[in-house]
């Protein structure tokens, strides 16, 4: 979490907590909310949430989790709590700093617009709260924070968040000081001339647009073309390139040139892709062999020094990764199944979840994505019966990580990250073929590797939408449907005793896995964990390469490979700068974390997620209505029963 956020959130504090002690009473909440107007329950409701240790207190580190874990209406609720004192505070204040400012303006001999203009750092018209602070600031030195946050607010008028050219020159207008001999600075001709003025019109502000992007494209351009001169890839020299003053071109020719600009970028970047892409898949094939090749040759793509045109971030190359023994995995499992009973108030681990008395962190932010296609309805794609969650469902929950990718217990501040829970097809995990028979081809019998690509193709587009609809900032993912449920197909199927014939169709996976990655918004980073130090692990470090060196250059640049890293580790990072982080979790259809609670598997990702993150284990407790008298033998789900929990916590 970056250093503004969190200061951010340490004045709302601070403007609560009315009597200084450092913690917040309920008391302290309710008179606040009581005032905008919040109801009884809901003040309650709130507290309590905040409450994760149930002193009956809030702590500064209680509500910092909270404020991140929150629908948006609630942080700015209390927001605007923390702002009733500003608010309140005598507007005289403000208007003597407003009229020394439009006093030094005047005597400068400038305008209020230009004024704006040096505060509007990105130039998108408006201006923000950090850069009307760090104007104020500039100009007032010193100035209390109090009073510059009172500024900010009696500028911003329509309380949109953001100071528009308008606001800023009409509050100024309205403090000016009047001039010698009476006349207000407004009667000066060429002053008004400007503040009359300066609401552009709208081809103004689209000249405006695109002369930033033509000065922006021109020097790409001119780059490009050197670049593919020297590798001699232009089949004619480039132009001149003796560019305009776009002061002095017409809006036609602007456009025109605009137009032009775009058309030879897209063309230019498209050849040094594939120019670039060719020579990685020469230098990768050189490494790891042809597509013939099983996987990787001697040595591992992930450790070797060359990127081959791809984003590689070797921070964790040589780190140890996973517990020292299987006593630390047992520790940690132990440890994470107490402290559920114990903040869920169970009596023991093992009980109905129906049977808490308390509620853990985030429980009424799960979201319940539910694919309402006709696919959703063929064969046992439907919840119910054994399974909770539908084929092509998912459902995301929030949690913190409790232990580093040793498995030692993470000290200091801890951020919270989305799971998005989403099963892959499973036709090869040992014991329970559960999907098999809907994708074996009849009458022949074997996989119909085409309908199972296109089943997993649909599971990868609902991730894409559930990114979309949770505005991730940052997706992270690992060899989803690659591992376990691929693993023992040969059983069912002799063709895939035959290593080769497997490796090709997790190429497959991988490959419609990254397509469905072109599709999510540009502004999302993706990040792959991969492990490819032996085994399986090396199979799907191969496919996912070999997929990413065949992609576009836009997806590309927008996906991060990390090496030999832990998913959890890596999300819990992130968090730290982002609160929109999203972690892809391939979990059972049966049980959400699978039998995190009993099994030692050190290699099961779903698994040591729970083990390692009581918020998520206890959120699966009790999206899966555990109760451990039916765990063995699993009860028969209904086909609503995940969204009945999922509405029963308050989710959506």
């Amino acid at each position: 979490m970056v250093a503004g956020m969190e200061q951010e959130v340490a004045d709302l504090f601070r403007a609560l907590d009315t009597d200084g002690n450092g913690v917040l009473t309920f008391d302290e909440l309710g008179n606040v909310l009581r005032v905008l107007g919040v109801a009884e329950a809901d003040i309650d409701l709130m507290a309590r949430s905040m409450d994760t240790n149930h002193d009956g207190m809030v702590s500064f580190d209680e509500f910092l989790r909270w404020t991140y874990s929150q629908p948006a209406w609630e942080k700015e609720l209390l927001r605007g709590a923390s702002l009733l004192p500003t608010r309140c505070m005598d507007r005289g204040r403000v208007e003597e700093v407003l009229r020394r400012i439009a006093t030094r303006v005047a005597a400068a001999g400038s305008s209020f617009e230009a004024l704006f203009q040096v505060g509007d750092s990105d130039r998108n018209g408006f201006m923000s709260w950090e850069e009307l602070q760090q104007l104020i600031q500039s100009l007032e030195p010193g100035l209390p924070f109090e009073v510059v946050r009172a500024i900010y607010h009696e500028l911003d008028k329509d309380m949109n968040g953001w100071v528009s050219l308008r606001e800023f020159c009409a509050a100024l207008v309205r403090v000016q000081p009047e001039a010698p001999g009476g006349a207000s600075i407004s009667d000066d001709a060429a002053l008004r001339q400007v503040l009359d003025t300066y609401t552009p019109s709208a081809e103004e502000v689209q000249r405006r647009e695109i002369c930033l992007l033509v000065l922006d494209m021109r020097p790409k351009v001119q780059s490009l073309y050197q670049t593919l001169q020297a590798q001699g890839l232009l089949a004619e020299p480039p132009p001149s390139f003796t560019w305009k003053n776009v002061r002095e071109m017409s809006f036609q020719d602007l456009q025109g040139e605009e137009r032009w600009l775009q058309v030879t970028y897209a063309d230019l970047h498209d050849k040094s892709a594939k120019a670039t892409s060719a020579v990685a898949r020469r230098s990768f094939q050189t490494l790891v062999g042809g597509q013939d090749a099983l996987t990787m040759a001697e040595s591992s793509i992930l450790g070797v020094a060359g990127d081959y045109g791809l984003n590689f971030n070797r921070k964790f190359h040589l780190q140890q990764l996973g517990p020292p023994t299987d006593g630390h995995l047992e520790s940690a499992r132990e440890a994470t199944k107490a402290r559920i009973a114990n903040e869920l108030g169970l009596i023991h681990f093992g009980d109905s979840a129906r049977c808490i008395r308390r509620w853990p962190p985030y429980y009424n932010t799960c979201k319940l994505f539910i694919d309402k296609s006709p696919n959703a309805a063929i064969g046992t794609s439907a919840p119910g019966g054994p399974n909770l969650l539908g084929r092509y469902d998912g459902v995301c929950v929030q949690a913190y990580a409790d232990f580093d990718r040793t498995w030692q217990s993470i000290s200091g501040n801890v951020y919270p990250f989305w799971v998005l829970h989403m099963a892959a097809i499973n036709v090869g995990e040992l014991g329970s073929y559960a999907d098999y028979s809907d994708f074996s081809a009849r009458p022949a019998g074997g996989l119909d590797e085409d309908l199972y690509l296109s089943a997993m193709g649909r599971i990868f587009d609902n991730m894409v939408v559930a990114t979309v609809t949770l505005g991730s900032e940052h997706l992270i993912l690992y060899p989803f449907g690659l591992q376990g449920s691929l693993r023992h197909l040969r059983d069912s199927d002799p063709r895939y005793a035959d290593e080769m014939v497997t490796q090709r169709l997790r190429r497959r996976v991988a490959t419609r896995l990254v397509q469905a990655l072109d599709r999510v918004d540009p502004r999302l980073s993706v990040h792959l964990s991969l492990d490819g130090a032996e085994g399986e692990a090396k199979q799907n470090a191969d496919a996912f390469i070999r997929a990413l060196l065949d992609c576009s250059a836009g997806t590309k640049a927008r996906i991060t490979i990390w090496p030999n890293s832990d998913v959890l580790q890596l999300a819990a990072e992130l968090a730290a700068t982002s609160t929109n982080v999203l972690v892809l979790n391939e979990t059972s259809r049966r049980l959400l974390g699978s039998y995190w609670f009993g099994g030692c598997d050190r290699a099961a990702v779903d698994e040591n997620l729970h083990r390692r993150c009581w918020t998520l284990a206890s959120l699966s407790y009790l999206l899966n209505n555990f109760d451990a008298d039916r765990a063995a033998a699993l009860p028969s789900r209904g086909q609503d029963d995940l969204r009945r929990t999922v509405e029963w916590l308050g989710g959506q």
